[in-house]
């Protein structure tokens, strides 16, 4: 991902995938099908071929730039009200299949413990608010950013956390919400 400017000044950050990403993809779950395959024969009571097929499903779908950006706003949708999290914007105007552009917006990484003191971030609450934005797209919608690694989780000005690279979500079904949710009854 990189910073770049629009000729209207915005500032954009841009995330472009390389040509021959798609042909990588496919001959890693080509080599790992391989190699869950010799585990299977060596030890007859672990079957690894499924993980290869869910992979083989989904990370397709990540190098999908159009897909992300409707990931992106499903989630800020999810998200609408509270002024705590924040998704940036997606530029469709220069978006495509292979090029992501989106508000570029700066920010702490949420794990960069000396810059949040130094800017005397509440850690709790900022935290508290991480686990109720991840509470509302599970239980809530069922849809949820599904790479919460300090990459992709950034401090804005006011304890506003900013969600990045939407690539990876998850879903789960509205039964499967409802028996979570009976839980804390």
């Amino acid at each position: 991902v990189d910073e770049a400017r629009l000729r209207t000044g915005e500032r954009v950050a841009v995330k472009i995938q390389y040509p021959e990403i798609a042909a990588l993809v496919q001959s890693d779950l080509g080599n790992l099908r391989a190699l869950f395959r010799a585990v299977g024969v060596l030890e007859k009571e672990t079957d690894l071929m499924p993980l290869v097929e869910e992979l083989g499903e989904h990370v397709p779908a990540e190098l999908d730039f159009v897909n992300e950006a409707r990931n992106s706003e499903a989630i800020a949708k999810g998200l609408e009200g509270r002024p705590d999290v924040y998704v940036p914007r997606v530029v469709w105007d220069y978006t495509t299949r292979r090029v992501l552009v989106t508000e570029f917006i700066d920010g702490i990484k949420i794990n960069d413990v000396a810059a949040l003191r130094a800017a005397g971030v509440d850690r709790v609450q900022v935290m508290q608010t991480l686990v109720e934005a991840y509470c509302v797209q599970i239980l809530g919608h069922g849809f949820f950013h599904a790479d919460p690694h300090p990459g992709n989780l950034v401090l804005l000005p006011g304890n506003c956390i900013g969600l990045l690279d939407f690539g990876m979500v998850g879903r789960l079904e509205e039964r499967l919400r409802e028996d979570i949710a009976a839980l804390s009854l």
